[in-house]
């Protein structure tokens, strides 16, 4: 009965989803924000949502994570201007600080993606997910009519899909001095009692190298192979589509001047 229900409820929403784009002129396109764990991408992500300039999933939204129409619909019966007041995370989940905190939803990207088979990838046929996603994410922006700004680290990885799907968006690359992420992942493994030689965060197929290297030497591997991955796929974009956000210049001015590219 459960599932009934779920299928019946998925399919008043996907019908909702196109009745709400049909009925509305797309003009915007999203924005991703990407890069390697630890590099300061939920701090670029609550930053630029503090202005209300863009719609995002919060804490109330991703519960719906496979229906985040409706729970953008929500959003506008309460009438919540997406103002993010939160600057805190804990290795970048916030819904322990609020309702109403930006979440990175990874629930909402695993209807079409998983890290099964340990690098994370598309688990669907490319056109369903091209158009489910672009169904989903349009509908939501003309319920506002506003961009939609998303912060996904597992999409840095997928990047040949999601082209596919949103080719006009913009994407956001946060970088960080290497050894300053790698002090980081080291900190944040420790704390989260990460197995040696298990990838934390981002999943790629470094996976089966591991072994062969300590402890550093594995996590600068990863990091390695998701900045190459982000290098090479991420020229699917104009020139114009791509900011590249260096972690240790960002200030006030820095967010203003983004803010005003990408709105």
């Amino acid at each position: 009965m459960y599932f009934v229900i779920r299928s019946i409820i998925r399919v008043n929403t996907s019908t909702a989803c196109n009745r709400q784009i049909n009925n509305s002129k797309l003009n915007k396109e999203p924005i991703f924000i990407i890069g390697v764990p630890r590099s300061g991408t939920t701090f670029v992500y609550q930053k630029l949502t503090q202005g209300g300039d863009f719609i995002y999933i919060n804490n109330i939204v991703s519960i719906f994570y496979d229906y985040i129409y409706l729970g953008f619909r929500l959003m506008k019966f309460l009438k919540f201007n997406f103002m993010n007041k939160v600057f805190k995370s804990y290795y970048g989940r916030t819904e322990m600080y609020g309702l109403y905190a930006p979440s990175e939803c990874g629930q909402f990207w695993r209807q079409w993606f998983s890290d099964t088979n340990k690098m994370y990838s598309l688990n669907v046929q490319s056109e369903i997910f091209q158009s489910e996603a672009r169904s989903i994410v349009y509908s939501c922006q003309s319920l506002f009519n506003q961009k939609f700004i998303f912060k996904n680290l597992n999409l840095s990885v997928c990047l040949i899909e999601l082209h596919k799907a949103f080719p006009d968006s913009t994407l956001i690359i946060v970088e960080r001095d290497t050894n300053d992420i790698l002090k980081s992942i080291r900190k944040a493994r420790k704390k989260l009692n990460i197995p040696l030689h298990t990838e934390w965060s981002v999943k790629t197929n470094f996976t089966n190298d591991m072994q062969n290297f300590n402890h550093d030497q594995a996590i600068r591997g990863q990091i390695k192979l998701i900045r190459d991955v982000i290098k090479r796929d991420s020229k699917l974009w104009p020139s114009q589509n791509r900011i590249n956000v260096k972690y240790e210049e960002l200030d006030d001015v820095y967010f203003d001047e983004i803010t005003q590219k990408i709105k």
